[in-house]
C-alpha cells in the first residue's frame, strides 16, 4: 500500500477493554500502528462496549482493535462485537 505525503494509510480505533487495566500490548500496538503511518484515535485503557462503540459510529475507521490481556475481559470483548 503506497502512503500518499501527509495522508494517513487509514483510520484505527484502539482501547484495551473493560475491567482490564493494562494497557502494555495496547502501547506496542500504538507505536507500531503510528510508525507504519496510520491514523490512531486511542481511546485509552478499562473503557466500557458503549464508549467504544460511540467511537467506532463516530469516526467510521478501518481498523477497530480492542486488547485484553487478562482473560475475565473476554466477556466485555464478546459484547462489543455483538453490539
Amino acid at each position: 500500500m503506497k502512503q500518499l505525503k501527509n495522508e494517513p494509510l487509514g483510520k484505527i480505533v484502539v482501547s484495551t477493554v473493560k475491567d482490564d487495566p493494562h494497557g502494555i500490548e495496547e502501547n506496542t500496538f500504538l507505536m507500531l500502528a503510528r510508525a507504519a503511518g496510520f491514523q490512531v484515535i486511542d481511546l485509552g485503557v478499562d473503557v466500557p462496549a458503549e464508549k467504544f462503540v460511540e467511537a467506532v459510529e463516530e469516526k467510521s475507521p478501518e481498523i477497530v482493535d480492542l486488547s485484553g490481556l487478562l482473560t475475565i475481559t473476554r466477556k466485555g470483548a464478546r459484547c462489543r462485537l455483538c453490539c
